[in-house]
């Protein structure tokens, strides 16, 4: 889970004590890992390349979002006065390149986001791996 609030931080150590609780037998402050899946839920929950990647992931969203939307409209008013002689001007523009341009660039950010999720779900299994190759050999 990427930990956006410190609540969610406190939440994911929290789910972590409770993956190394005690075990009775060996004494109070004896911990156990019981299996593979906790050392792995341990290792995704405490490593932070991949809380970094989440904020990548997040970005990339944003991105995506934003190339979606249509370019905000700008609108300018002058008032000038030479003498007698008074000038009103008014102008509305609009980003008619970035408008021509926007399903080309939405493609391109769809693009882009589905390939940082797919990073990031390769560094998860990497990762997962990595962790179920230690706890066996350990």
């Amino acid at each position: 889970a990427w930990n956006r609030t410190p609540e969610q931080g406190q939440a994911s150590q929290d789910r972590v004590t409770r993956l190394l609780q005690a075990d009775g037998s060996a004494g109070p402050t004896a911990t156990r890992l019981a299996s593979a899946d906790d050392a792995v839920q341990i290792a995704l929950i405490n490593n932070p390349e991949l809380q970094a990647a989440f904020a990548e992931l997040g970005v990339a969203e944003a991105d995506l979002v934003q190339a979606g939307r249509l370019p905000n409209p700008g609108f300018s008013f002058a008032r000038t006065h030479a003498g007698d002689d008074i000038k009103i001007e008014r102008s509305l523009s609009l980003g008619l390149m970035r408008l021509l341009t926007m399903p080309a660039t939405a493609r391109i950010e769809q693009r882009r986001f589905e390939q940082v999720r797919l990073s990031l779900a390769a560094r998860v299994l990497a990762l997962a791996a990595q962790t179920r190759q230690a706890y066996y050999q350990a």
